[in-house]
């Protein structure tokens, strides 16, 4: 559904379509959340460990990664602020680059970067297959 408004501008009636706001601050919160933690928390933790010397540098690295990650999200939320319009990544390359960059985004993200990211869930879920037991029929 969408929500129609009428303005009246110099006589001309003009009808403006918009999608609905159904999420909240807090599901939008709880969606970022669960995508970060829900895919990295079971891969991430041993690779840093293995790759610092000490307990302490491993913590270290970790407060690190998430300021760096607070300081990203604050300027997404900047950008949000700022440039209220649907699309995103895509307004915002649009606005800073032309059009040419927000292809060049789109390409790169179905190309790349969404085939990564399905590979690293699914070799994080076939290593931890302790949730599952497998089909019945092969016992």
């Amino acid at each position: 559904m969408r929500n129609k408004d009428q303005r009246n501008t110099e006589g001309i009636q003009e009808q403006v379509i918009a999608p609905l706001r159904t999420l909240s601050l807090i599901d939008g919160v709880a969606l970022i959340v669960g995508m970060v933690i829900g895919t990295g928390i079971f891969k991430t933790p041993s690779l840093v460990a293995a790759n610092t010397g000490t307990d302490g540098a491993f913590f270290i690295a970790w407060l690190l990664g998430g300021i760096i990650c607070l300081i990203g999200a604050l300027c997404y939320a900047e950008l949000a602020i700022t440039y209220p319009h649907a699309g995103g990544d895509y307004h915002f390359l649009t606005r800073a680059f032309g059009r040419n960059s927000d292809f060049s985004q789109a390409t790169v993200i179905t190309m790349f970067l969404l085939p990564a990211l399905n590979i690293i869930i699914s070799d994080t879920l076939v290593k931890s297959r302790h949730w599952w037991d497998g089909p019945t029929i092969m016992k």
